[in-house]
């Protein structure tokens, strides 16, 4: 009977200092989970990552944000970009802001791109706007609706650009691909102190311009099938005689 009263004390003892240990362990834990909530809660709310990924209920990448994106086999685009781009539920591109990316792999443009970019159902680029430079020849704003591309580079529809260096500030119409291999059709614009309105056909020869000169005096022009310019009929028809037909 004693020897096992000195068990039970024995074990009595062991499970008090079990006890005691477990209690500092807790108070230690307990404190520094306070600590850390502190310093979080003084801490300025910035979160650094090196990218994003939303992904949708069923588990799709929807909406990727990275320098530069992250590559996720969702993606059927895999052009890396600095930019945020969402996809739709079947992986294309539909719109992006940011870092614009090629439309092709053998697609280059003349300089960065920055803006938004919108694409169709089939992830083709079909237009945007944003500010493209190559740091020395080319700086300028522009705004552009493309044609379907249907896996190839995409073929321009309309435009509008503002260039820094040549000073032109307009917009123009653009011939299909197949029609006039995407040569302007109708170009109005400003440059310097020249307002002016040009009309092109399929070979992109000047076909009839209309042009208010630096003096601010208007001409109206038009031109044969070799581009050749006829005489400025606003000036004939202002130094015509009253009986001439």
């Amino acid at each position: 009977m004693e020897k096992c009263i000195e068990e039970l004390q024995k074990r009595t003892v062991h499970l008090m200092m079990v006890v005691l240990l477990l209690g500092a362990a807790l108070a230690i834990t307990t404190v520094r989970s306070f600590s850390r909530r502190v310093e979080a809660a003084e801490a300025s709310p910035v979160l650094r990552v090196k990218g994003l990924i939303v992904e949708d209920a069923q588990g799709r990448s929807r909406i990727l944000i990275g320098a530069p994106i992250p590559a996720v086999a969702d993606r059927l685009r895999q052009s890396p970009s600095t930019s945020m781009v969402f996809l739709d539920e079947k992986g294309h591109d539909r719109f992006l802001v940011g870092e614009a990316v090629s439309p092709t792999p053998t697609f280059h443009r003349i300089g960065a791109s920055y803006g938004v970019t919108i694409f169709d159902t089939e992830g083709n680029e079909r237009g945007g706007m944003g500010f493209l430079s190559n740091g020395s020849t080319v700086s300028r704003a522009a705004i552009a609706l493309d044609r379907a591309g249907n896996g190839s580079a995409p073929g321009d529809a309309w435009g509008a650009v503002v260039d820094d260096k040549s000073g032109f500030a307009g917009s123009a119409a653009i011939y299909a691909p197949e029609i006039g291999r995407g040569n302007e059709a109708i170009l109005i614009g400003t440059q310097g102190r020249k307002a002016f309105i040009s009309l092109k056909d399929v070979d992109h020869k000047d076909r009839a311009s209309f042009l208010l000169n630096e003096d601010g005096s208007p001409s109206f022009e038009v031109f044969d099938a070799t581009g050749t310019a006829g005489p400025n009929l606003l000036q004939s028809s202002a130094t015509a005689s009253p009986h001439e037909p």
